[in-house]
């Protein structure tokens, strides 16, 4: 008999459901929705199956957007730092200030 809240059948296809493979692989949210996506591709309804992958390619691009972005920070942040530059989460380590600039 089909669960369609806790066993979904177009998630349990397989020897394992797709929840249990995103949880052991520790996958983020967009991640995750992409795999869900494409592992049930047409599944829920075949007239779909396109639309299930768009989904899942529209959470890759997502995740591909928030990594861009993180490492745009990362490498401002590393130039601030590189001027001597402190944040917020430093306060608590010495700060080094540039020749010239009078503390």
């Amino acid at each position: 008999m089909s669960d369609a809240v806790n066993h979904p059948e177009h998630y349990t296809d397989g020897k394992i459901e797709v929840i249990d493979f995103i949880e052991d692989k520790k996958l983020n949210y967009h991640r995750g929705n992409a795999v869900k996506y494409i592992c049930r591709a047409g599944k829920k309804d075949p007239a779909k199956e396109i639309e299930d992958l768009q989904k899942a390619v529209w959470y890759i691009n997502r995740e591909i957007q928030r990594l861009e972005a993180q490492k745009q920070r990362d490498a401002r942040e590393a130039e601030l730092r590189a001027v001597g530059v402190t944040f917020a989460d430093d306060l608590r380590r010495p700060v080094r200030v540039p020749e010239g600039v009078q503390s």
